[in-house]
């Protein structure tokens, strides 16, 4: 921020770069003596700044979008219900909601608060107080099988489950079916000992159970096929 143009001067000329900002030592024309600022998502305190490396990140949990921030205190923190773990963050959308089962009260944290829904249950993202964070067990004929689940989906066609917190969903069995999604049972009558079928069918007509061929048996209900 500031030069000299002559030899042997005991002070130059122009004014040291501000907080927020950094420029080059030892310039000898004033075109030379230019202050930078500071990129988005860093700060600088210092007074005469002389390289980028003066410039530092903004800490986990806060993100500035500007250029030219000259304090720790101007990075905008991330909101309550909110977190982000990396630094130097431009943007607001660096902060990431509370998974479902923690939250954050707070602003400007790394780290939510209390435990993630466990698979088989789901809650509320971005809780900002712990009573929020509630996890409720998904339904008859619907599953969630990842941690952290914002909603349980729907058993597809031709599977069903039919207790809560399902992590997955079970085929029909050979002889039954479910036409719709979220069946929380199937419709028909497993393949009786002697006979088979193919599992997870999606209607009636898919539902038929034929007798083991000759030299082959089934001893159990719902077989899928027959053995020698």
């Amino acid at each position: 921020g500031t030069y000299q143009t002559g030899s042997g001067a005991s002070v130059c000329s122009g004014s040291l770069c501000s907080p927020g900002s950094y420029g080059a030592a030892g310039s000898n024309r004033s075109a030379d003596a230019v202050c930078s600022p500071c990129p988005a998502g860093s700060f600088s305190t210092a007074t005469g700044a002389t390289s980028a490396s003066a410039c530092s990140v903004c800490q986990p949990g806060t993100y500035q979008p500007g250029s030219g921030t000259s304090a720790a205190v101007l990075c905008y923190p991330c909101t309550a219900g909110t977190y982000w773990t990396g630094s130097g963050a431009t943007t607001s959308g660096a902060c990431s909601r509370c998974q479902p089962g923690s939250y954050q009260t707070g602003s400007g944290d790394s780290a939510c608060s209390g435990t993630p829904c466990s698979p088989g249950s789901t809650g509320m993202t971005g809780a900002k107080r712990a009573l929020d964070a509630v996890c409720s067990s998904c339904l008859a004929g619907s599953f969630s099988s990842v941690t952290g689940a914002s909603a349980c989906t729907l058993c597809g066609r031709g599977f069903y489950f039919n207790q809560t917190g399902g992590v997955t969903c079970s085929p029909c069995a050979s002889g039954s079916f479910s036409v719709d999604q979220g069946a929380s049972s199937c419709s028909g009558s497993p393949c009786s000992a002697g006979s088979y079928g193919a599992a997870g069918a999606t209607r009636s007509s898919d539902a038929l159970c034929s007798l083991c061929p000759p030299g082959s048996i089934s001893t159990v209900t719902a077989a899928g096929g027959c053995t020698l």
